[in-house]
């Protein structure tokens, strides 16, 4: 099991190295930066992902990218 990773650059690391993902969870900020690369990289990959946030409601949400089709 790879991770955790608490910066994105890390995280982009440990998903492009690993071989086999199942599930992916995701912190929409690590240590300032959004998740949203590494999430991109896991949707190209075709690795489910999910995305927990503490922000408030009026956050502006997930990247229209990165939504369901």
């Amino acid at each position: 099991m790879p991770g955790p990773a608490a910066r994105v650059a890390d995280g982009l690391r440990l998903a492009g190295e690993a071989r086999l993902l199942t599930i992916a969870v995701l912190d929409v900020n690590l240590a300032g930066e959004a998740s949203w690369p590494i999430d991109r990289l896991l949707k190209a990959r075709g690795t489910p992902f999910l995305v927990l946030t503490g922000y408030h409601a009026d956050h502006p949400g997930l990247p229209a990218d990165l939504a369901r089709p």
